[in-house]
């Protein structure tokens, strides 16, 4: 099965000309963190888009389908679906819960803010949009501006998710996609010196 990038909905509310547009971050840093990448053209795009060629050996009779290969599939799909994002932000929040840097940034009922993440994620690899649904835009760097988040908040979130995702059992090419996700996202959430 061929590993591939996913092309969520809402990947792009981390970065990019949305985050720029609403003013929260200049279209530099954003280029600077490999949020997203500007075309020959001037357009963005986002390290999970595909190409055009890629778009085209897929539906070609001469793509994957075609060579007798399985068809691609979504990260959501290759680890497992819902249940793999629930154990997974059920091990991060274990962590979150005796940090004594992040604690104070969660409000006491941990419970709400478990499903959120949860359904977030779900969405954003590939699987059904109940995040969208139920909460709307994600638009996560807004949503986080009321919370202090300097550089030990955001190491201190990335190390507990990181040991979280390496408990995991997704391939090592899952484990790294997730990883350098939630490492980006991580350093976007920045918003305090």
């Amino acid at each position: 099965m061929a590993v591939t990038t996913p092309r969520p909905n809402t990947a792009h509310y981390i970065g990019g000309d949305v985050a720029h547009q609403e003013g929260h971050i200049g279209m530099e840093k954003c280029l600077h963190m490999g949020v997203v990448s500007l075309t020959r053209y001037g357009r963005f795009n986002y390290p999970w888009q595909q190409t055009n060629r890629e778009s085209q050996m897929q539906q070609s009779p001469t793509g994957p389908e075609a060579q007798g290969t399985e068809p691609q599939s979504t990260l959501y799909q290759r680890v497992g679906g819902i249940p793999y994002f629930k154990d997974l932000v059920e091990r991060f929040y274990r962590f979150v819960e005796v940090d004594a840097t992040l604690r104070p940034l969660y409000p006491e009922d941990l419970e709400p803010g478990k499903d959120n993440l949860a359904m977030f994620l779900v969405q954003l690899w590939g699987g059904p949009p109940y995040y969208s649904r139920d909460r709307g835009h994600p638009r996560l760097r807004m949503r986080h501006i009321p919370f202090a988040i300097g550089q030990a908040e955001r190491d201190a979130w990335f190390q507990h998710m990181r040991e979280a995702v390496l408990a995991s059992d997704a391939s090592e090419g899952d484990t790294e996609l997730l990883l350098d996700y939630f490492d980006k996202a991580a350093t976007f959430m920045i918003n305090r010196e």
